[in-house]
């Protein structure tokens, strides 16, 4: 192997360039309607869910890259307890998602107006949200037209990038490379 390939590998292989892990506190803004038609079946009513997020960090770039999101859900309603059950999805502006629950107390959906509140419980996801957990606590106010809701938590992701390292990363591989092609064409020119 030589010394270039040696020197691309350990670039590569440092951990202060690798992604950062860590608790995330964040902050999140929502606003959707249901997207199908609602079932009742005995004494549960059955929805599904789309809702643009807004998701926020004390860091500017990831707020760039991860925003809009969108959440997609599958609500299950015991209408005798007025408590929501729902499997959740989160997908970022960048591809990544990060899954799991959603637990709303929804006594005023069913009355029509008034206070709810909301508990999201992650458990896992994909890009920088592979094996995140997680949880974030709000609620909103039952509206007439509309139904937003805001909240605040943590997100521990295991792999949450450093844009200024990743972009490192990439400039000194970048540079490696040219070096190597012109290397290459002084040999061969």
């Amino acid at each position: 192997m030589n010394k270039s390939w040696i020197l691309i590998l350990a670039i590569a292989c440092n951990p202060g360039i690798q992604a950062k892990a860590g608790t995330i506190a964040v902050t999140y803004s929502e606003i959707g309607a249901s997207t199908g038609p609602m079932e009742v079946t005995g004494t549960t009513l059955t929805f599904d869910s789309l809702l643009t997020l807004s998701v926020l960090s004390d860091n500017s770039n990831l707020n760039a890259v991860w925003n809009p999101v969108i959440s997609s859900d599958h609500n299950l309603v015991d209408l005798t307890t007025g408590l929501l059950n729902a499997t959740v999805t989160w997908t970022f502006a960048d591809g990544a998602t990060l899954s799991g629950t959603l637990f709303e107390d929804v006594h005023a959906f069913l009355t029509g107006a008034g206070p709810f509140t909301s508990t999201y419980i992650f458990t896992g996801g994909t890009g920088e949200f592979a094996g995140a957990t997680g949880s974030l606590s709000g609620g909103g106010v039952v509206g007439a037209n509309a139904v937003p809701a805001s909240g605040s938590g943590t997100i521990n992701a295991p792999a949450v990038p450093e844009p200024a390292s990743a972009a490192l990363l990439l400039g000194g591989l970048a540079v490696l490379f040219a070096a190597r092609f012109n290397r290459h064409l002084n040999l061969n020119g």
